[in-house]
Formats: C-alpha cells, structure tokens, sequence
C-alpha cells in the first residue's frame, strides 16, 4: 500500500495541479499581508466613524421628538440617545488618544444596546444597529481588553488583526481550492497507468492509497501555509498570543491568540 502511495507521489508531483496549488498558497499568503497594510479590516476609526453615521441615520427616524418629554419619547429613541452619547465617548477616546475612555465607552454602548434589540419598534432602526452577535462580540472582546488592562489595538497592523484576517480568508478560500485540486480523484488513473496497475492491489485498495496521498499532501500544504504565514506575521508585526479575541460557539467567549489559532 505504501509503495503504490509512493508511486502515486512520484507521478503527480510534477503534475500542473500539484505545482499550482503550491504557487496559489504563496500568492495568498503575501496578497494577505498586502491587502492588510492597503485596507481598513477591522481598525478603529472608520469603523467608529461608520457606526456614528449610521446610528445619526437611526435618530433621523425621530427627527421631531423631544428626548425629554416621556410622554412622546418612545424608550427605543431614549435609547438611541444614550447610544450616541456613549458612542461620543468612544470617539472622544480615539481623537484624546485615552484607551480607558474608549473601552469603557465601548463597553458601555454594548450594555445600552443589549437592550434596544428587546424594544417596541427596533425592527425600523434595526438596519442601522449592529447586529446582536456583532454586539456580543464586542462586549466580550473590551471587557477581556479592560480585565487583562491589554492596550487598545486602533490600527490593524498587529498580529491579532493579520491572524483573524488569515483564518477569515483561508475558510472561505480552502474548500474550494481542495475541491478544485481533488476533483478528479475519483478518476481512473490516466498518468503511468501501467505503473498504478501493476500493484497486485483491489480498485477499491488503490482508490484508498490515492485517497490518502492527495489527503496528506493537503495536510502538508495546510501545515505549511499555517507555518509560513504566522510566521512570517510573527516577525512583521511581534507576536502576541496572549492578545484576546472574541468568537461565538454557542457562547461569547474571549480567548488569547494561541487557543484561537
């Protein structure tokens, strides 16, 4: 079984397939890290920006209300103020360069709008809120910020940022490239046939030895992309695992770098 895997690898290794898949995993990994330095993923201020102009179109919504007035305010546009406010706060924290004026202003926001997802009438400003996970999210990463007193990120140049970026590319992009890569593997075998059909070997014992080649050397590319990449952003950017990041998996938890990876 072993030497029909070997010859397997000795016949497609310099097959057009094998050879691209290669060259494409090196073009993503160097396009990750200049699409990272020419683009905004995940910085601060534009997205800070991004949610002010947003949450002003929620409050256009009630134009002609007066905020103090319990009797025409609706809770759901009082909440909307005190949205703003501590989105102000978040704000004032980027432009004063005060991290703790930030992060308690971004934790206080998440606690307001907890509770305006519950409220008469969110679905009409509900475009304009972010939604509930990206909320949870956000609570759970500036409180993990605040506990751990960790320094606020702004810029995406940092390993944090160019992990989740990596990840975030990588799920989206490797199914299809292993579809692509293994599309024909159920396929006769057309190159050296009379080299694959010289083994004293069942079709299905054959088709099992070409299955596990084409898995270990998409393991190999996997564990090299991985090592390269993080590697690589590990030298650029100083390695930080203990960094927290936020995720769902049934909950909201925080976790460093390291358990994310």
């Amino acid at each position: 079984m072993f030497r029909l895997m070997k010859t397997i690898f000795l016949v497609e290794r310099k097959n057009l397939k094998f050879k691209s898949i290669i060259f494409i995993l090196i073009l993503f990994i160097i396009g990750s890290f200049v699409y990272l330095e020419n683009s905004q993923f995940r910085e601060l201020e534009p997205g800070t920006a991004a949610e002010v102009v947003a949450l002003n179109s929620a409050l256009d919504q009630f134009r002609n209300v007066d905020a103090t007035d319990s009797d025409v305010a609706s809770p759901l546009y009082r909440n909307l103020i005190s949205q703003s406010s501590n989105l102000a706060n978040r704000t004032l924290g980027l432009v004063m360069e005060d991290e703790d004026t930030y992060i308690q202003g971004a934790i206080d926001l998440t606690e307001v709008r907890n509770e305006a997802y519950a409220l008469d009438g969110f679905e009409e400003v509900a475009q304009f809120i972010p939604a509930y996970r990206q909320n949870q999210l956000d609570a759970a990463l500036f409180t993990e910020i605040q506990t751990q007193e960790e320094r606020l990120l702004v810029d995406n140049s940092n390993f944090r940022t160019y992990i989740i970026l990596f990840l975030f590319a990588l799920g989206y992009g490797w199914y299809l490239l292993v579809g692509i890569f293994s599309s024909d593997i159920l396929l006769d075998e057309t190159n050296h046939k009379s080299l694959v059909n010289g083994y004293p070997l069942s079709t299905a014992s054959k088709l099992f030895a070409k299955l596990l080649s084409y898995f270990l050397f998409i393991f190999f590319c996997l564990v090299l992309t991985f090592t390269i990449a993080i590697t690589s952003a590990a030298i650029i950017y100083n390695m930080d695992l203990s960094y927290p990041v936020a995720l769902f998996n049934g909950n909201y938890p925080a976790i460093p770098v390291w358990q994310y990876i």
